[in-house]
């Protein structure tokens, strides 16, 4: 058994959530949609060119372009993840966006409050604040994951917790 003041010291997360995005679909998914779509609308671009139409076919070919572009962007940013971990005496959110860029929010555990704020019928905000300090986490789930979410880490975070029975 570890001494109060070694645990303490101990980086060992005691607690560590993955939050990510919904993604519907794959890499391969999306470029087979692309390419199904791509091939339908190939006949009728040839369709209205051999008309007289053509400048139709160029618009064919946009739709085409801005799906494939559309389908990507939103694959993309589907990459983005929250980490939330809880050791002995740090609680830390690091937020990975898409590009690989990570921005970090730290604060004790100690003192700290999960708050679900209901803005309207179907969404909410979930914020982790201590005196002074406050971050909002998990931006893009839906209101019932949030409640989830902060339903768990109150259970995690009672044992850290000044408020002791409570928090709100």
């Amino acid at each position: 058994m570890q001494s109060p003041s070694r645990a303490a010291d101990d980086p060992t997360p005691l607690y560590q959530a993955v939050l990510e995005p919904h993604r519907s679909a794959s890499a391969r998914n999306i470029n087979t949609a692309i390419i199904v779509f791509a091939l339908a609308a190939l006949p009728l671009s040839l369709i209205f060119s051999v008309i007289g139409a053509w400048p139709v076919s160029i618009f064919i070919g946009l739709d085409v372009v801005l799906l494939f572009a559309a389908l990507r962007l939103h694959f993309w940013f589907g990459r983005s993840r929250e980490v939330i971990t809880i050791t002995h005496d740090l609680l830390t959110v690091e937020r990975i966006g898409a590009g690989g860029r990570r921005r970090t929010w730290a604060a004790s555990p100690h003192w700290m409050k999960v708050v679900v704020t209901e803005l309207d019928d179907d969404r909410n905000r979930l914020e982790l604040r201590t005196r002074d300090n406050r971050t909002e986490i998990g931006r893009f789930l839906n209101a019932d994951e949030k409640v989830a979410l902060a339903r768990e880490l109150r259970g995690k975070l009672a044992a850290f917790s000044v408020w002791r029975g409570s928090v709100a």
